[in-house]
């Protein structure tokens, strides 16, 4: 195999956390309404959530270093597109991407230059453990 000229494709991931709040109230509807559909959830001063991300990227396997990406970079990306923007803010008023969005379950999919795309939830994101909900970022280079 070695001399192989197939390229190798490999997968790196890496999981972190953040917390952050919103409020689940739509615009469309009444005071009355909201408060009936949403409950507790649209308090006035929001709720908040402790959220997981996960990504993924997929890329070649360097033949000098092993590696699909340095750890350090894809540290460095995380932290620029994700933690700093999102991290200990409230997404409806902090984070322009989500000011009309309305959401009870969200995945986000970043593309490889930031931009987000929403989609509904997966089984996997319905899932909720010991009360607390989670929420899947990801980020995939490809």
């Amino acid at each position: 195999m070695s001399g192989s000229s197939e390229e190798r494709v490999g997968y790196i991931t890496r999981v972190q956390s953040f917390s952050a709040c919103h409020r689940l109230h739509s615009v469309h509807l009444s005071d009355e309404e909201n408060k009936r559909v949403y409950g507790k959830c649209d308090n006035p001063n929001g709720h908040g959530h402790n959220y997981k991300v996960e990504v993924t990227v997929r890329g070649k396997i360097d033949r000098l270093t092993g590696m699909v990406m340095n750890l350090t970079d894809l540290k460095r990306c995380i932290e620029d597109v994700i933690m700093t923007p999102l991290d200990h803010k409230n997404l409806d008023q902090d984070v322009p991407y989500f000011s009309n969005v309305v959401r009870k379950r969200l995945r986000l999919h970043l593309g490889p230059h930031g931009e987000g795309s929403t989609s509904k939830p997966s089984a996997r994101d319905q899932n909720t453990r010991d009360g607390q909900e989670h929420r899947r970022l990801q980020r995939r280079v490809e």
